[in-house]
């Protein structure tokens, strides 16, 4: 079996590794948007507001604590020389930086206030702790090239999470146990996935140390960035405004990454492979797959787009509550977002995957200082639009740039069929989803029979025109028995 899969062409065997992946976020994906919709039913949209602060405020300081470490480690494992003194470099370096963050945050707790008053502190403590544990073994199993035992155990540790947090909302716990459930399934995660961790712990020579502390450096600015660009938005709006329009911004940001399911397969898998080919000076394949990573995210992002403009509002309102109604308009803005987020996010993979690091630290640079100036300047007066427009703007501004500095390196090639298949079906579909919310029944049950439809004619008519993505899912199929 490895035979044959070790003959398979480059995009066949990215695509299998895929496929797995898309398998398991698409499961988690629906679970996610089904537990947040029974949250938004049961729990106060203060309640609600405060952990998607506390989540946010999570992702921002855990990119502080890997301090670029973990794509530095990834990238020298994967490459397959002196391997486990490179782990050994990055263990020392995680456990260093965590420790630091944990620090300052207790050192500096009274001044504070935004991380203090969401009544989650302790909780935020003590997820980075059980993070710093986990980091090394995600980044050996990565650097592995493990990717679908990667994406297994964290989806049976992401369920157990949902799982944890919906029982015990049901029983009255309100946001401990959401907080509970968050660090119970990071917990879980170390105990699945540490068995599949093969590397050993090797005293690092200088050079290792030099290597790691040189690329960690520009990885740490550029994740930073990064994770500005993420969850900045929301620290701002809980700033500037509440809890509660905290709670309705991540409810609609959430929905719309729904076209980025595609878009995060080939994040996923791709990123080691590039650099290894980068390395052999394999351009041939790199050029192909960035073609077929953006093609492909697109023809998903597409419909989302068309689907969010004419049923989002209602979206909001059967499933989510009325109170979630008013972010519609930005939905449509944040899923418009995610369209420039494909070139954005696989501009600069592909740049830091072929060693151009100071390229892809200026992209998110520039787009990290737009989207927290607009953000900070717009919020006040336009409330969750602004954060909205803040980072469609960046985003814009990020691909362009990153456009300009990747063409200097490959060719950039985008396939056009799967965009012109994906607009036809699009607008097939569009013309059913619109009849059905003109002249069909208002209720929960038709919207999700409209949707689901509309979808149904989508995927179909998009096969029918793209038979070839047929051929490559059966030859996988045949590849792999």
């Amino acid at each position: 079996m490895n035979k044959i899969k070790n003959n398979l062409p480059p995009a066949f065997r990215i695509t299998q590794q895929s496929a797995v992946y898309i398998f398991w976020q698409i499961l988690l994906r629906f679970a996610g948007y089904g537990k947040v919709i029974f949250f938004s039913r049961v729990l106060p949209q203060e309640i609600l507001g405060a952990y998607f602060l506390f989540t946010s405020q999570f992702a921002l300081l855990n990119s502080l604590s890997e301090f670029g470490f973990s794509n530095a480690g990834i990238k020298y494992i994967s490459e397959g020389e002196d391997r486990e003194k490179y782990f050994s470099c990055y263990l020392l370096f995680r456990i260093l930086a965590g420790a630091a963050v944990v620090g300052l945050l207790l050192l500096f707790k009274d001044a504070l206030t935004d991380f203090t008053n969401t009544g989650y502190f302790f909780w935020l403590l003590l997820l980075l702790g059980i993070s710093s544990i986990q980091a090394p073994i995600v980044v050996g199993i990565t650097g592995l090239d493990k990717l679908s035992v990667r994406s297994t155990c964290n989806a049976l540790s992401s369920g157990i999470t949902i799982l944890i947090q919906i029982l015990g909302v049901a029983l009255g716990f309100g946001g401990t146990a959401l907080a509970v459930g968050t660090c119970a399934g990071l917990g879980i995660g170390i105990l699945l996935e540490v068995r599949y961790l093969s590397l050993g712990i090797q005293t690092p020579s200088l050079k290792h140390i030099k290597k790691i502390g040189k690329a960690a450096g520009w990885f740490f600015a550029a994740s930073v960035m990064i994770a500005l660009s993420s969850h900045i938005d929301a620290l701002i709006i809980g700033h500037f405004l509440g809890y509660e329009d905290v709670s309705t911004y991540k409810v609609i940001f959430q929905l719309s990454t729904l076209s980025s399911i595609i878009l995060a397969a080939f994040s996923f898998v791709l990123w080691p492979k590039i650099n290894r080919w980068w390395k052999e000076d394999a351009i041939e394949p790199i050029q192909s797959s960035l073609s077929s990573a953006i093609g492909y995210s697109l023809a998903l992002a597409l419909p989302m787009v068309i689907g969010a403009s004419l049923a989002g509002k209602e979206v909001l309102h059967f499933f989510y509550g009325t109170g979630y109604s008013y972010g519609h308009d930005s939905l449509v803005v944040l899923f418009a977002m995610q369209i420039f987020g494909i070139f954005y996010t696989l501009f600069t993979l592909f740049l830091q995957a072929c060693n151009q690091l100071k390229g892809a630290l200026i992209i998110h640079g520039v787009s990290g200082v737009i989207n927290i100036v607009l953000s900070v300047t717009l919020v006040q007066n336009f409330g969750i639009m602004g954060p909205s427009l803040a980072l469609l703007t960046s985003f814009c501004i990020g691909t362009i740039l990153g456009f300009l500095f990747l063409a200097k390196r490959i060719k950039i090639i985008i396939n056009t069929r799967p965009l012109r298949s994906s607009l036809i079906a699009s607008l097939l579909m569009a013309t059913l989803l619109f009849t059905g919310l003109k002249w069909g029944p208002t209720s929960s049950i038709s919207l999700i029979s409209n949707i689901l439809f509309s979808g149904l004619i989508y995927i179909i008519t998009f096969l029918f025109l793209e038979k070839k993505v047929i051929v490559t899912i059966r030859n996988l199929i045949q590849g792999s028995t």
